[in-house]
């Protein structure tokens, strides 16, 4: 567990499963994000398929996380894109994570035990429609929010005029 900033000032962290379906959402807008600002020095790309506690070592030492992931909500629609913070997050059981402890509790931990985490966290989210079929693709309106999810991301969250976006 660091305890020292990285070079890198901001991780994105795409979460998933590329075999899922749906569930390879955060992992493919990464890998479009990383395409796209692959000359920006104060960026880190990853892509994760842990969860719980296993995201602690994933995060410290970045001053800002960015993470993108699936969700399962009441009332949601498969496309609908969520921007959350880390205060919108419920304490011990997150939305964004069925395998234990949730973000939200996992960076607090991690703050008390000294370790360094990230001071901005924002938490972009796509409701999906399957998580749960083994097969590489996304359902259609999952597939359709990928695009407008990353031009969110890369417009609200990484904006940068001084370097070209490629395309």
């Amino acid at each position: 567990m660091s305890k020292e900033w990285t070079s890198k000032k901001i991780l994105v962290l795409g979460l998933g499963n590329d075999l899922l379906s749906d569930d390879a959402l955060g992992i493919r807008v990464v890998r479009e994000l990383k395409r796209r600002l692959s000359g920006r020095d104060d960026l880190e790309f990853r892509e994760a398929s842990v969860a719980g506690l296993a995201l602690l070592d994933w995060v410290c030492g970045y001053q800002n996380l960015i993470v993108v992931d699936a969700i399962k909500t009441q009332g949601g629609k498969p496309g609908d894109i969520y921007r959350l913070s880390e205060d919108s997050l419920p304490g011990n059981i997150s939305q964004l994570c069925a395998h234990g402890l949730g973000l939200r509790t996992v960076l607090e931990l991690g703050r008390k035990c000294g370790a360094c985490i990230p001071e901005k966290v924002v938490i972009y989210a796509v409701e999906v429609e399957n998580v749960h079929t083994w097969r590489r693709g996304f359902t259609h309106r999952v597939q359709r929010a990928i695009p407008i999810v990353t031009e969110m991301i890369l417009r609200e969250e990484l904006c940068d005029d001084t370097l070209p976006l490629v395309s």
